[in-house]
């Protein structure tokens, strides 16, 4: 069994083309994900549009593990905010 790499090096430009790269594909998949006519269970697109929503859920749990994994700046010395 091969065994995966676990560490990566990526740049900041490039985690920001992996998540433009990713939204633009839910974007894409976003109008087959909308039943339009309602079709009944045993027709064909409706199984196209259930597919479409898997592959877009996947993405944005994608998208909030590359979100949670940043570092947000948080100064040193307490700021007020407003």
């Amino acid at each position: 069994m091969p065994k995966y790499q676990t560490k990566f090096e990526l740049g900041l430009e490039d985690i920001a083309l992996i998540e433009d790269c990713l939204t633009a594909r839910t974007q894409q998949l976003a109008p087959n994900a909308i039943d339009w006519e309602a079709p009944r269970p045993q027709e064909k697109n409706c199984d196209v549009a259930q597919q479409a929503r898997e592959k877009i859920k996947g993405i944005r749990e994608l998208l909030g593990r590359i979100h949670h994994q940043k570092r947000w700046y948080e100064p040193e010395i307490y700021v007020p905010r407003g």
